[in-house]
């Protein structure tokens, strides 16, 4: 019998040891490739994205977390009344954020491209296989968000918008007519790309959709997503990516931000590895 119980507890405890083992190998590549440096020329530039960026407390509206407790989640301000339709643009396998905002009766206009229908249904979702781009693309897997911005403001409509679409957020804000904006009562989404400070073209076309983004709204809240790398030069430590909540100005009075980053509602992307500090987001004038 012992002999027995050693033979079928043997690989439980050797499979235990290699989860164990590629947990200490994650973390140690982790740890050792978290930061990427930059040259000393990309300070002043992340230093101004820094400053734009820089969020506000709002006086009259607190806080809430929609989605998940990890990478998929977003802390949004607590003002979803009145609110007709959302949006959100890359659902991949995560419909954790549109769920709860389905709760809330709020129905959810979904976009994604790269799958062929939402993982989780909800008779408050409207799932469109396509890709959303910074102008039409005379197709029918295409649109653009001017194009249901201009339907949202033609019928009256008071929205909220998510968007994870791994970079194109940037042609899409670029380009986007400041006035068509105002429909949106909050934006929250992904910011990626950070690291290409020192590209030019990629530099000016930020500071444009990030000029766009303020010329209605304000930034209220800030996390960065720790699955992917730092950016560091001198002592500035910068997130590759950010996730970034915007509020239409009339909506709340805003006031100098004193809370810390990450705050209370934030949540690790990556459970095992540390959050983010967004220091340089508190200290830029």
């Amino acid at each position: 019998m012992k002999d027995q119980y050693k033979t079928t507890k043997q690989p439980v405890a050797m499979e235990w040891a290699a989860l164990l083992a590629r947990g200490f190998w994650e973390r140690l590549i982790w740890l050792l490739f978290q930061k990427n440096y930059l040259p000393e020329q990309s300070a002043p530039r992340l230093e101004e994205l820094g400053r734009i960026l820089r969020p506000f407390q709002s006086e009259d509206r607190g806080k809430t977390r929609l989605g998940r407790q990890r990478d998929g989640g977003y802390v949004m301000l607590d003002d979803f009344e009145g609110v007709n339709k959302a949006i959100s643009l890359g659902i991949g396998n995560d419909v954790s954020w549109d769920l709860d905002i389905a709760r809330r009766g709020i129905p959810v206009e979904q976009y994604d491209h790269t799958v062929s229908a939402a993982p989780q249904m909800h008779p408050l979702f409207k799932f469109h296989s396509k890709r959303i781009a910074a102008e039409s693309q005379g197709d029918a897997g295409t649109c653009s968000l001017t194009e249901l911005l201009r339907e949202a403001q033609k019928q009256g409509q008071e929205i909220i918008l998510k968007m994870d679409i791994e970079g194109d957020e940037w042609d899409i804000f670029e380009k986007i007519d400041p006035s068509l904006l105002r429909c949106m009562r909050q934006i929250v989404g992904e910011f990626h790309g950070f690291r290409e400070v020192m590209d030019d073209i990629w530099y000016y076309k930020a500071l444009r959709a990030f000029a766009n983004l303020s010329s209605t709204h304000a930034v209220v809240h800030l996390h960065g997503n720790n699955i992917a790398q730092q950016l560091a030069v001198r002592s500035l430590v910068f997130p590759e990516s950010l996730e970034i909540t915007f509020v239409r100005r009339d909506r709340c009075t805003l006031l100098e931000n004193h809370e810390p980053m990450p705050g209370p509602w934030d949540r690790r992307n990556h459970p095992a590895r540390p959050d983010i500090s967004l220091n340089i987001f508190l200290s830029q004038k």
